[in-house]
């Protein structure tokens, strides 16, 4: 049996799905330096930005739910910016952003 498509690009096909899937986070953050995190060994990329901040999961969980990972993640960004008050703003068991609510993350007054 054949499939629809032929070998090279049924690969390129299965490329591009794997690469979406990576540890790339969201465009906002993707220039912003990231620093490595580790909780409960669950790594995490967080890059903070002005009140805001992303953690990307980059360890492999199998079959990773939100409820598990989120808590991590906040964990995580509260270590990398030492800000203890954020609220999470998106969360998926991989991305995970949260607004910091602590005076040091806010733009500085002029």
């Amino acid at each position: 049996m054949r499939l629809p498509l032929g070998n090279k690009s049924w690969l390129s096909c299965a490329a591009l799905i794997l690469v979406a899937g990576c540890d790339t986070g969201t465009p906002l953050f993707w220039a912003l330096p990231a620093q490595k995190i580790e909780i409960q060994g669950v790594q995490f990329e967080v890059r903070p930005l002005r009140q805001w901040a992303e953690a990307v999961r980059i360890t492999d969980v199998w079959f990773p739910k939100t409820e598990m990972v989120l808590p991590l993640a906040l964990t995580a960004i509260r270590s990398a910016t030492d800000c203890a008050d954020i609220t999470p703003l998106t969360a998926d068991p991989s991305v995970i952003t949260a607004r910091l609510n602590c005076p040091l993350a806010q733009d500085p007054l002029p």
